[in-house]
Parts: C-alpha cells; sequence; structure tokens
C-alpha cells in the first residue's frame, strides 16, 4: 500500500461484517437503492485518514453493489457513515 492509498482487497472478516451488517447501515443503502432487505459483506479495501475510509462490495438482494463509508476516529462518539452505494463490484 502507498502512504495515503487505499489497502490490498481483503476478505471480509466478522469485525467488519459486524460494522456494516446492521440496521442503520441497510437503512443507509435503502435510501441510495430503494431497497435493502439482506446485505451480506464480501470484499473491503480501507484507507487509513483522520478515521478510516472503507470501500465495500457486498450483496444487496442479490445484486452487487460498492458501499463507501467513513468510521472517525473512536474519541469523537461518532458512528461510521455511508457516503455513497453504487451497483457494481470493482472495489
Amino acid at each position: 500500500m502507498a502512504a495515503g492509498g487505499m489497502s490490498a482487497i481483503r476478505e471480509a472478516d466478522a469485525e467488519v461484517k459486524g460494522q456494516f451488517e446492521t440496521d442503520a447501515v441497510k437503512a443507509a443503502v435503502a435510501a441510495k437503492l430503494g431497497v435493502c432487505e439482506a446485505l451480506e459483506v464480501q470484499r473491503y479495501r480501507t484507507q487509513v485518514v483522520a478515521g478510516t475510509n472503507f470501500k465495500v462490495h457486498a450483496k444487496v438482494d442479490g445484486k452487487d453493489v460498492i458501499i463507501t463509508a467513513f468510521r472517525p476516529l473512536p474519541h469523537t462518539g461518532e458512528a461510521l457513515s455511508v457516503s455513497d452505494v453504487v451497483e457494481g463490484s470493482d472495489l
């Protein structure tokens, strides 16, 4: 990984699935796509900034989507926020 760049693509582990397979993320995805009954995280990349940027490949109701999100540093007390959702599988 280059300094400031995105990490290599990794298979989703329990920690990442726990952060993204939540009602709050499903609601954010549904707001962008119109519906989100089932969400299963497949792979992801990260970028460390003043927090962590995520690009996550997930299956949403059987469709491939990319979720872009930001998790602030823990001391802020702020939650993970979804900034974009697009159909596709390219991270």
